[in-house]
């Protein structure tokens, strides 16, 4: 996607509302997303380079976990978290 000290970090940062841009604004789906986590939760995920493990939690704990970072920890969500680990 382009070599080092291009921008990639910079870019995700601020499109993942971890940096606030100088100037511009970052649309998603017609959206202005700075200051709206709400439209940000619903339109983006992200994968860090490393694995994001906690060696004390379970895999459904772990599922819960990153689900709730989501805001979207319903009942649903626990089903499917089970029908997926059996």
């Amino acid at each position: 996607l382009g070599h080092n000290g291009a921008g990639k970090t910079t870019a995700m940062n601020i499109i993942t509302g971890v940096s606030a841009p100088t100037s511009g604004s970052v649309i998603i789906n017609g959206h202005r997303i700075q200051g709206r986590k709400d439209v940000l939760n619903l339109s983006l995920g992200t994968c860090p380079q490393h694995n994001v493990l906690f060696s004390n939690l379970t895999v459904y704990e772990h599922l819960s976990f990153y689900a709730k970072l989501k805001s979207s920890m319903s009942s649903k969500v626990c089903i499917c978290i089970v029908f997926v680990l059996l």
